[in-house]
């Protein structure tokens, strides 16, 4: 008797991640969401596209897309707007400046800006002041990461040290010198000097008090990234991440939110949304 009803919690369990999981991937009527393109926030023209669920107080995710600091853009978004409006998130796709227009404190200084957009029009939107969460991929999460551990670049801008909710990083570098050591083409963006690549590396910050929550889906042969969040964790604040074994490097954004992803990008859907829930719901 004891083993069929353990047989019995079992199946229920699973069905219920089961339907979960369902849940989650459920296509989202477009309806259901309003679309807003080419909202200026920049004096240079820099520009974001916003994705709004109904509802109001609505917890934000502020997305910058990758490219190698000198292309992508904010159409760059797959599945993601679609995914996260269903479960109850606005998203909001930013473009900043790039290389060699821009250097990557400037584009880091853009990224400011759009939060700083978000944050002062927030009541026209329907939008948390409090539950503004940044997420990046590649040269995008590295500039998320910057912003939310070096407390220069909120203190220039004025905004309140608690204002980014918490951090998603998607495969951004965050300790430059390792990432230009076997990367030696972005020293096109980084320079020759080491000393500018720690000013430009996260992990330099990574021991301050007080920081953000963060989650990060990278390679677990990652070591500058593992590096990180022992660093963040022995100072009391909160890291945790995905390591994937099976998937791209470009995967790690496309596939995020996609129905009909293999089994890792859907584990690192579910990782990722726990991450944000836990925090914003």
């Amino acid at each position: 008797m004891r083993l069929k009803r353990k047989n019995v919690y079992v199946l229920a369990a699973f069905l219920l991640m089961i339907a979960v999981t369902w849940y989650y991937f459920l296509p989202i009527d477009r309806k259901q969401y309003k679309t807003i393109s080419n909202i200026t926030y920049g004096e240079d023209g820099q520009a974001l596209d916003l994705y709004t669920p109904k509802g109001t107080n609505i917890p934000v995710i502020l997305y910058v897309h990758g490219g190698g600091w000198s292309g992508g853009g904010k159409e760059n978004v797959s599945a993601k707007p679609a995914f996260f409006a269903k479960n109850g998130y606005a998203f909001i796709s930013v473009n900043y400046r790039l290389h060699p227009k821009a250097s990557y404190e400037e584009m880091a200084q853009d990224v400011v800006t759009a939060l700083r957009w978000v944050y002062e029009n927030a009541d026209k939107y329907n939008l948390d002041q409090e539950r503004i969460n940044l997420m990046g991929h590649s040269a995008g999460g590295h500039l998320i990461m910057l912003i939310g551990t070096n407390p220069k670049y909120l203190q220039a801008s004025n905004l309140p040290a608690g204002i980014i909710h918490s951090l998603v990083d998607l495969d951004g570098p965050v300790d430059l010198e390792s990432f230009i050591q076997r990367f030696p083409s972005y020293k096109k963006v980084f320079g020759e000097n080491k000393e500018e690549w720690a000013m430009a590396s996260p992990i330099t910050y990574a021991g301050h008090q007080q920081l953000p929550p963060s989650f990060f889906v990278t390679s677990k042969q990652n070591t500058s990234t593992l590096r990180f969040i022992d660093i963040v964790k022995q100072n009391r604040n909160e890291a945790s991440f995905y390591g994937y074994t099976n998937i791209s490097h470009s995967d790690v954004t496309k596939l995020i939110g996609v129905p009909s992803a293999g089994t890792e990008a859907r584990e690192i859907t579910n990782a990722m949304l726990t991450f944000l829930n836990t925090h914003n719901k």
